[in-house]
């Protein structure tokens, strides 16, 4: 971030609503976990993730904490998650993730590869997996809950759209269960969240966090539109992410379209 952002970042840390919504989500964390069962951190590499991540580990918490590999991610969220392994000591689980990928496939125009998606050069990542399935979530292992690093502000604010700001009701709803994911819990500490306050905890806390977001910063991206999902996520194109891609990651953009050529009518 730069030097007059952090500066920013570090007096919204001081203001009186940022240490109550702090404290909620503390809150929020122990009453999720005081439901019992198994639980996991669903972790992106993202700075919303992040920040439970420090949330959960600062309270004591040693819960399970799993990645989901869509193929295609920047090199620099590949390297953060041997960084954070390193820095809290933990295990990443890292999970194969097929029906994203083919997801993307399709809509890509490349059929061929959500049936093949061991072709060569299709999947871009390491083959680094605990586990591959065909699911988007991992129920199927036990778990009980998953910890989730989403807002649930408005998608002005920094939030992710409208349909997660209904869903979580405007972060007033961060503890639920999820028919559509078998039923388990589904809790978000920063539902209340603005991008704003997550950056205050990451800037006041010396959180480390995904260098792809000083990247970003640096190409002009507005802090509310940072973002350093997948290449290969849903609709990802149709939001504008590969202009950035171009600019900011010239050769990764130019591996990418030799695979999804169609990605180029969207920069």
């Amino acid at each position: 971030m730069h030097d007059l952002e952090r500066h920013q970042h570090l007096l919204h840390s001081q203001l009186p609503a940022f240490a109550r919504k702090l404290d909620w989500s503390r809150q929020i964390i122990e009453d999720a976990l005081a439901k019992g069962g198994r639980w996991y951190l669903g972790f992106s590499g993202g700075i919303d993730s992040t920040v439970v991540l420090h949330l959960l580990y600062t309270a004591g918490h040693r819960i399970d904490v799993c990645w989901g590999d869509n193929g295609w991610d920047f090199p620099e969220t590949l390297h953060f998650l041997r960084a954070t392994e390193a820095h809290y000591g933990i295990h990443i689980k890292r999970y194969r993730t097929i029906e994203s990928f083919q997801d993307f496939a399709r809509e890509m125009g490349r059929p061929d590869l959500a049936e093949d998606y061991d072709a060569p050069g299709a999947w871009n990542n390491p083959p680094e997996w605990d586990a591959v399935h065909l699911l988007k979530d991992t129920s199927f292992e036990g778990y009980d809950g998953v910890f989730l690093g989403l807002l649930g502000t408005r998608a002005k604010r920094g939030g992710e759209s409208r349909a997660r700001f209904l869903q979580l009701r405007g972060g007033a709803r961060p503890l639920y269960r999820s028919a559509s994911d078998r039923n388990t819990w589904h809790c978000c500490p920063l539902a209340a969240w603005s991008k704003r306050d997550v950056w205050a905890y990451i800037a006041s806390r010396g959180v480390p966090y995904n260098p792809v977001y000083d990247t970003l910063a640096t190409l002009g991206v507005p802090l509310e539109r940072r973002r350093c999902t997948e290449l290969t996520c849903y609709r990802v194109a149709q939001y504008g992410a590969f202009v950035q891609v171009h600019s900011g990651w010239p050769d990764l953009y130019t591996r990418f379209a030799a695979v999804f050529p169609a990605v180029r009518a969207y920069r």
